[in-house]
Parts: C-alpha cells; structure tokens; sequence
C-alpha cells in the first residue's frame, strides 16, 4: 500500500540555502531571520508586535493565552482535527468541548454548533470556538 500524499513541497535552491545558512549559525531560534522577519510583518501587519513560534501548536496556544483563556472557560473545536487543537485548550486550563463536524469536509457542523451554543448549561463560561479547515474546505462561518 502506498502512502496519499496530501501536497507535493515546493522547495527551491534558495529556500535551502537560506535553511543552511541558518544551520550553520548556531542560532535556529530568535535569531536575526526570526527578528528581521517580526519587524517586517509587524510593518506590513500596521500592528506594533508580532511573534514568531516554533509550531501551529505554539501558536492556537499563544491565541488562547492573548484571549485570558483558562480556568473556568470553555472552548469548542471539531471532533475532527490534529489533537493540538483541544489539546492547548487543556493546557491552558480551559476545558475543550467536542461538536460534529460534516461527512465530506470534516468541518464544523454549524447546526451542531447552533445547537450547543444555545443549548450550553456547562458549568465553564464558553470564550471561544476553534474553527478548523481541513482539506481545502473553509469551515462554514460568517464573521
């Protein structure tokens, strides 16, 4: 059985030497790259601070911990995702809160989601739901 590739990496000459420059430097965290890189999204962004973290885990926890996510809260997120996406929840104290996602395009299932937010008697005040998009399907939501 072979293996479905879900995307083919599109790495250039460039990319790679710019990967071994960093190598060679000693310094693969919070070096000039990262630095220079956070100066330049924060002027292109207009905002006065950005960060940049190691994994998509490091940032859905960063998200949470901007938001005074913790104890007490509660989150939703799809019963469909990396686990790191109810995991961070935990981690900050909060407890994640599992809903459906659709047959097809494993995102959040909006009458689901309708349903438990009006529904909702838990103990933990819900502050916030994780969207997830998987496989090129945007999750069904307006702003």
């Amino acid at each position: 059985l072979s293996m479905l590739k879900l995307s083919q990496p599109n790495i250039d000459d460039a990319a790679i030497a710019a990967v071994a420059d960093v190598l060679r430097s000693g310094q693969l965290v919070h070096g000039q790259e990262c630095e220079a890189f956070e100066r330049e999204l924060a002027e292109y962004l207009g905002c006065g601070d950005v960060i940049l973290v190691s994994s998509g885990t490091s940032a859905l926890h960063v998200a949470l911990m901007a938001l005074d996510i913790g104890e007490g809260d509660a989150v939703i997120v799809p019963d469909f995702t990396f686990p790191a996406t109810a995991n961070v929840v935990a981690l900050t104290g909060a407890r994640p809160v599992i809903v459906d996602v659709l047959p097809g395009t494993y995102t959040l299932d909006s009458e689901a989601l309708e349903s438990l937010v009006t529904g909702w008697k838990g103990p933990e005040r819900l502050r916030a739901i994780m969207p997830v998009h998987e496989f090129g399907h945007p999750a069904h939501m307006t702003a």
